[in-house]
């Protein structure tokens, strides 16, 4: 594989890019509009068994609740699921180009994943921050779910080994870190040699 043709590494290189960035557009725009349209599911903060007792199940809703509004209600929340519908369509229009093998497809993918990334950033911050606001209430929803789990005959593990909060927002920055990688690995894909020079090969082609 490593004395393979350029031209032919370069195309499998498009192809995938292209693939990849097809898939995040798609399902970044499909995201997005589902949380404008107010139609994203609550997780479940706890586990819990079939046979939990009524408190506990309202206590659990309760956290998953106040979670999902404080995800709902972060600083410009709708606007940044506005603007990720944009930037999504950027990223499917990037991979038409390579699929389309235009010269330009490099400099529209570079300015896609820098405002994806970008946007990735200003999305983790604005829940963070919201997550932190809220903090008093959402540990007063937690300590009533961990004294209705110690309280529920049903659940014999009632301790919850991390702190739901200090855990959402850990995997809030966690997810924000990987999504900026991925589009870091995305534009130096694009900017490979073999990469550029099927792209100009092409572009020669069609003069």
């Amino acid at each position: 594989m490593a004395h393979a043709d350029p031209r032919v590494r370069g195309s499998r290189a498009i192809v995938v890019t292209a693939v990849v960035l097809m898939l995040a557009g798609t399902c970044g725009a499909g995201n997005s509009i589902v949380q404008l349209r107010g139609e994203a599911t609550v997780g479940s903060t706890a586990l819990l068994p079939s046979d939990a007792s009524l408190e506990t199940v309202e206590a659990n809703r309760a956290v998953d609740e106040a979670m999902a509004r404080a995800a709902r209600e972060a600083p410009f929340a709708r606007a940044l699921d506005a603007a990720n519908v944009a930037l999504s369509v950027m990223l499917i229009v990037g991979a038409v180009l390579l699929i389309l093998l235009r010269k330009s497809a490099p400099w529209w993918v570079t300015q896609a994943t820098l405002a994806n990334a970008l946007w990735t950033a200003a999305f983790a911050a604005s829940h963070v921050v919201e997550l932190s606001v809220r903090a008093p209430e959402l540990r007063a929803r937690l300590l009533d779910l961990e004294q209705a789990l110690a309280a529920d005959p049903h659940i014999r593990d009632a301790g919850m080994p991390f702190d739901p909060l200090t855990q959402a927002v850990g995997v809030r920055i966690a997810v924000a870190l990987a999504t900026i990688g991925f589009y870091a690995w995305i534009g130096l894909r694009i900017r490979r040699p073999d990469v550029r020079s099927v792209l100009e090969d092409a572009e020669r082609h069609r003069r």
